[in-house]
């Protein structure tokens, strides 16, 4: 069945995407002896323009982007013609942050301070430069109001009451948690060791590449079930989404115009090489079940309960644990199909338009 390219721990995944990537091109692997889940990553082809595909920065949406990718290794790599090849070098880094994802978790556990570090916040921040490190006031007020000691009813009717105005620029939720060791949506005090072999594994694949398009696989909310969407970060440039629109074929693309709001993963993907080469970065975002209606109230609450309960017993109650796995993964065997015919269909858009693209524009 299409759905046993999911599986069920890192440990797994890892087993299923080394077999795959070893009968179709090399698997190299990044280790840190200091770090437990090693990053294995496949390189396709031999091309001057790289694709990159990663999966598991937010730990839990690992399974997903895992599945993802042994599917584009057992069903599209194998098939390439030589054209492909010699256009294009596919990488595929698989579950950057597996401690996430064999505890279900969208973050990593830094060690040092019991805290948890949403990496897509980590990655792309200098900390050697303190000046450069985001700040935010009034992130401060969202951090009294949110990590919080739980009374659901009463935190929520809170949260509702002043969403409008924190999440008027939705930055003041995603910036200016450094501050704060369990920030709603913490970045950390010093890169996360994901966060320094991601870069490690970055700066290895693109010496010598003319051109970058970044893909990272998620799951969320969405208003339909299975609705699979493109967010475009276009670092102000919007005819990136014309090329990620025409790309993607049919499937639905909005455009995000400030990396800031959400991850720091395309904005260091920018800084890092947009002054050598074009930088197209997108999110693939495949929907779960739950109405985005309710989403903003819901992820504030649990993603705050969860903060709170780490600083003061050490970790996370079940009830607040399952409340944020469900907003992003079924454990679905319907679901787990859906998803795979609607990746199917991903790549197939995805494969042939980039193909003509670079054919005809290169």
């Amino acid at each position: 069945m299409i759905q046993n390219f999911f599986s069920e721990n890192w440990g797994q995944a890892t087993e299923k995407f080394y077999k795959n990537a070893s009968n179709v091109g090399e698997l190299l692997w990044c280790v840190d002896s200091q770090h437990k889940f090693d990053i294995p990553y496949s390189i396709v082809g031999n091309g001057p323009n790289v694709v990159l595909m990663i999966s598991g920065v937010n730990g839990i949406q690992g399974f997903y982007g895992s599945a993802a990718q042994n599917l584009f290794l057992k069903e599209w790599a194998p098939y390439f013609k030589p054209e492909i090849s010699r256009r294009f070098t596919f990488v595929l880094v698989h579950v950057v942050n597996g401690w996430g994802m064999q505890n279900k978790m969208p973050e990593t556990l830094d060690k040092q301070s019991g805290a948890l570090i949403d990496i897509n916040r980590n990655i792309g921040v200098d900390f050697s430069k303190k000046k450069k490190i985001p700040k935010n006031p009034i992130y401060n007020r969202a951090h009294n109001l949110l990590v919080s000691k739980p009374e659901p009813q009463k935190k929520l009717a809170a949260i509702k009451k002043n969403s409008r105005q924190l999440m008027a620029k939705r930055e003041n939720l995603f910036r200016g948690q450094h501050a704060h060791k369990n920030g709603l949506f913490f970045g950390g005090v010093q890169p996360a060791r994901e966060s320094l072999m991601t870069r490690h594994i970055l700066d290895n694949v693109m010496s010598g590449a003319r051109s970058l398009t970044a893909i990272n696989f998620t799951t969320g909310p969405c208003m339909m079930p299975q609705e699979v969407t493109c967010d475009v970060y276009s670092h102000g440039d919007f005819k990136k989404i014309d090329y990620f629109a025409n790309l993607m074929g049919g499937f639905s693309v909005s455009g995000v115009g400030e990396v800031v709001r959400h991850d720091a993963l395309p904005r260091f993907l920018k800084s890092q090489y947009g002054d050598k080469m074009p930088v197209y970065s997108a999110n693939w975002c495949l929907g779960t079940y739950k109405n985005p209606g309710t989403f903003s109230d819901y992820l504030l609450l649990h993603a705050g309960n969860a903060r709170w309960e780490t600083e003061n017993y050490g970790k996370i109650s079940p009830y607040t644990h399952g409340k944020l796995i469900g907003l992003w993964y079924m454990d679905n065997p319907l679901w787990k199909d859906c998803a795979m015919v609607n990746t199917y269909g991903m790549f197939y858009a995805f494969l042939h338009r980039i193909n003509h693209f670079y054919g005809k524009n290169r």
